[in-house]
């Protein structure tokens, strides 16, 4: 079972991978995804370089699908395996759902289907028990760490997609859209703490300093109540990411002994 799945792992990488090549590339219903995106410029999307992040989140669930495949032929880290499952594989196909209810201006879907990614990452982190125990560095490398940058990511993505939808309908109540973004700022801030402090993510977490940063950029110049209020949570989560990372070195096997 554990080959079939690792299988379908790789297959699941690959087809995202080539359906975000295609819609790259090719209108769908008249939009692509950067376009699409302007058009509807919501205040919580970060500045386009940010996306980029998903060349390094492709390039960690291919070097996890061929580990997980590798090792299920091997009949090696059975548990581990067992444990990750097909949750990865269900949040690619979810991700390809999304990508066709976003182009076709089917809003309220897409969030559905984000949140889908969403649930099943995190599904994966709780039968994972990342961070929970001492692992071994290459169950850390190749298993950990690519699920906490595409669950970190898909977390700011999906408070962006759910802005994007709340913008798209006019949305308005009690405060203006810069101080829902604000708002919606410091609840995505906490939230990423709140990771920060019951699993030690710390790679969750610097996805959340990059899309913050990234916001605070594109708003330096024109709200800058909302760029100074998400430089000044980047920093937070980075100020306590590094002390929680001193606190614990001799645990992380990747740090140099002579700094242990």
């Amino acid at each position: 079972m554990k080959k079939i799945i690792g299988i379908i792992n790789i297959v699941s990488v690959i087809a995202i991978v080539y359906w975000n090549y295609y819609v790259s590339t090719a209108a769908i219903n008249g939009n692509k995804m950067g376009q699409l995106s302007d058009e509807i410029n919501s205040l919580f999307t970060p500045a386009g370089y940010a996306f980029s992040i998903w060349s390094i989140i492709y390039l960690g669930l291919l070097i996890n699908a061929i580990w997980y495949l590798i090792q299920a032929f091997k009949n090696k880290y059975s548990e581990t395996l067992t444990q990750q499952g097909i949750w990865l594989a269900l949040a690619n196909i979810a991700s390809g759902f999304w990508l066709w209810y976003w182009l076709n201006e089917q809003f309220l879907l897409s969030v559905v289907f984000m949140l889908a990614i969403l649930i099943a990452l995190m599904i994966a982190v709780i039968r994972l028990g990342m961070e929970r125990w001492d692992a071994p560095a290459n169950i850390i490398g190749f298993v950990w760490w690519p699920i906490s940058l595409y669950s970190g990511w898909i977390t700011v993505a999906t408070v962006t997609n759910i802005a994007a939808y709340l913008k798209t309908e006019n949305f308005s109540l009690f405060f203006s859209e810069e101080v829902w973004t604000i708002i919606m700022i410091l609840v995505t801030t906490i939230l990423f703490l709140y990771f920060l402090y019951r699993r030690y993510m710390r790679e969750f977490n610097a996805v959340a300093v990059w899309a913050l940063i990234a916001i605070a950029i594109r708003h330096m110049n024109d709200f800058k109540s909302i760029a100074y209020t998400a430089i000044s949570c980047a920093v937070l989560i980075t100020i306590l990411s590094l002390i929680q990372g001193f606190k614990y070195r001799k645990d992380n096997p990747f740090v140099p002994k002579f700094l242990k």
